[in-house]
């Protein structure tokens, strides 16, 4: 007797085939499961969904430390900011100009203390001026008082000499 080998081939054939088309659809399932939790820790883990949410958040006043007109503005609405990072940028032509007419100010006040230094310094030029003119007086006076007595000089010139001299310690 005869055994019979055709038939079962194709039945080897059959498995072969399934158990590959098996193994690709295992593949095919596990590289979708793969790609999905890929997709779920890069993207879906930060949304949330609902049907009847409520959100709350903290709204804050944002107050200006200054006046001015906004010229840029570098948020949007409902955008995350930190602390200390600029909302706006003002118009700062004012600032500008307070700034130079600070300067001018601070220059001119510059200009006044000197003058003022220089003129403390000339006043005090003519008050030595006037010490030594008032001390020249006195040795004249004190001269002409010895000479007078003496007799060398006339005593009329003696009395404007005094005059002179009670009239430059007036002055000093």
């Amino acid at each position: 007797m005869r055994k019979k080998n055709p038939p079962q081939a194709p039945i080897r054939n059959k498995k072969r085939t399934r158990r590959n088309v098996l193994l690709l659809l295992t593949f095919i399932f596990i590289l979708a499961g793969l790609a999905y939790t890929a997709y779920w820790f890069m993207v879906l883990r930060h949304h949330e969904t609902t049907d009847n949410a409520y959100v709350t958040g903290n709204q804050i006043m944002v107050m200006p430390q200054i006046s001015g007109s906004v010229t840029t503005v570098y948020v949007d609405n409902t955008d995350y900011v930190k602390a200390g990072e600029p909302l706006v940028q003002l118009d700062d032509s004012d600032e500008i100009l307070a700034l130079d007419k600070a300067k001018t100010a601070l220059a001119n006040s510059v200009r006044q203390m000197h003058q003022q230094i220089i003129n403390g310094r000339q006043l005090k030029a003519n008050i030595v001026l006037r010490e030594t003119e008032l001390a020249k007086l006195q040795n004249d006076l004190r001269r002409r008082e010895v000479l007078g007595e003496r007799n060398v000089i006339g005593k009329r010139r003696t009395p404007t000499c005094k005059r002179s001299c009670c009239h430059g310690q007036k002055r000093h």
